[in-house]
């Protein structure tokens, strides 16, 4: 394209006018009308560019702007990263907090009937029964290692049965055994009632394995007035049950009732454990009874609370001769009332 030179005032870069002479390029024009109107209407100020000094900045601003912009960037993403997996820590914790909510509202609003699940063995249900021998609940002489027994009511004389044993660990929870715990009370609620001035009979007093049928002839063969089992609850959802309970023949006889309440009456003093009462029968049928509870004598069963609940577990364990005093005490007060 061709160039044409025009002689004008311009301003200089110093902002000073440089006067006349000063050679510029203008424009190329269609045609002359064109170009002689544009040199009519030209003026220096037309032609005013930036200055250099000014210029000259921008990119060393634009610079400092694109770093700060960069590193504001690579916060934003950190951050983000970091959010995300807050948000999946924070939706984990809630689906837990929502698994234990509805597993406790299951346990609370089950239709299941309770079921205390008690370790006392289904052997103590039925009984046993040895060949040839006559059934002890009858109230006739029942037969023991072929010695005939006759039994004769004595109320100063008194049995304690320590539940299971041998080969019957009863109970078990984190390898503790019921056996074991109930023989350990046995010896001391036998150490407290010999110091009242009763006659104590012990159905074992060793880790030994001993049929139902021995036990209650045991008793029937010391003539005890009063024959009272000792054992442990279970149940299998651990901490949910808890309290003590005696069980009892299911025709309510008043003595075994009365037995049975001052028992847990002297327990409850301890407060340890909840009192769940005197029950009848047994826990699968109440028109059955424990073979203990079809002896002669008055007797009942007496559950030292859950093996599985940390709280019972204090009566056999830190309170353990505080519970045998009160099962001595319960005891001791039946007889003196007769």
């Amino acid at each position: 394209m061709d160039k044409r030179k025009k002689e004008i005032d311009i301003i200089d870069f110093s902002g000073k006018n440089s006067g006349k002479g000063a050679d510029i390029l203008v424009p190329e024009f269609v045609d002359s009308n064109s170009r002689s109107h544009h040199e009519k209407k030209v003026h220096k100020t037309d032609f005013v560019l930036p200055l250099s000094p000014a210029y000259e900045g921008y990119p060393e601003k634009n610079s400092d702007a694109r770093r700060t912009r960069e590193i504001r960037e690579n916060q934003d993403k950190k951050a983000r990263k970091s959010f995300r997996w807050d948000r999946l820590v924070l939706f984990i914790l809630l689906l837990v907090i929502a698994l234990c909510a509805w597993l406790v509202y299951k346990d609370f609003n089950s239709e299941e009937k309770f079921d205390s699940a008690a370790a006392v063995a289904p052997l103590y249900e039925e009984g046993l029964t040895r060949q040839g021998g006559a059934n002890s609940e009858t109230g006739e002489a029942v037969v023991h290692d072929d010695i005939v027994v006759a039994y004769e009511k004595d109320n100063n004389v008194i049995c304690l049965d320590a539940g299971h044993g041998g080969d019957d660990p009863g109970a078990e929870y984190k390898k503790i055994y019921e056996k074991d715990q109930v023989l350990d009370v046995t010896f001391l609620v036998k150490a407290f009632l010999e110091e009242d001035g009763y006659e104590v009979v012990l159905t074992r007093d060793a880790d030994m394995t001993l049929s139902l049928e021995d036990r209650v002839n045991i008793a029937e063969a010391a003539n005890a007035g009063v024959l009272v089992s000792i054992h442990r609850n279970f149940y299998q959802r651990g901490e949910l049950a808890s309290g003590v309970e005696c069980w009892i023949n299911n025709s309510n006889p008043a003595d075994a009732a009365k037995l049975a309440d001052m028992i847990l009456t002297e327990i409850n003093k301890l407060g340890l454990s909840d009192n769940r009462g005197v029950r009848m029968g047994t826990i699968s049928d109440e028109n059955k009874n424990y073979k203990i509870n079809r002896s002669k004598c008055t007797s009942c069963i007496v559950e030292l609370g859950f093996i599985t609940n940390k709280n019972d577990d204090a009566l056999v364990t830190t309170n353990k001769e505080g519970c045998a005093r009160a099962i001595a005490a319960g005891i001791s007060g039946y007889v003196k009332s007769l």
